[in-house]
């Protein structure tokens, strides 16, 4: 696990990720075609710990894989804006999930 910024907004509890990821329905996968970013919505499941994803058999994305596996999974959910007085100091309610696999 990479360490974020603010450590006091990272979740820990795995119960909690966990029925975040098996409730969610909509993750984005983040591959490379040479060096530039390809990310595709994709709609999944979380069951046992394991992620699934309906897709075709062929088609730019498997291609990308073939070509390098290392990616990245990203799923977010936006709770709303937290409104303060000073503009500054507004900011956003949120749950997200990065699962990254390197090969």
């Amino acid at each position: 696990m990479h360490k974020i910024r603010q450590k006091k907004l990272m979740c820990t509890d795995d119960k909690r990720i966990d029925q975040f990821l098996s409730h969610a329905r909509t993750g984005y996968l983040g591959l490379t075609d040479g060096e530039i970013p390809y990310v595709v919505p994709l709609n999944f499941i979380w069951m046992n710990g394991a992620l699934y994803f309906h897709g075709a058999t062929e088609g730019k994305k498997i291609n990308l894989i073939h070509a390098n596996p290392n990616c990245c999974f990203t799923v977010s959910e936006d709770y709303g804006t937290m409104v303060s007085p000073i503009p500054a100091k507004t900011d956003t309610a949120y749950m997200s999930v990065m699962l990254c696999l390197e090969y």
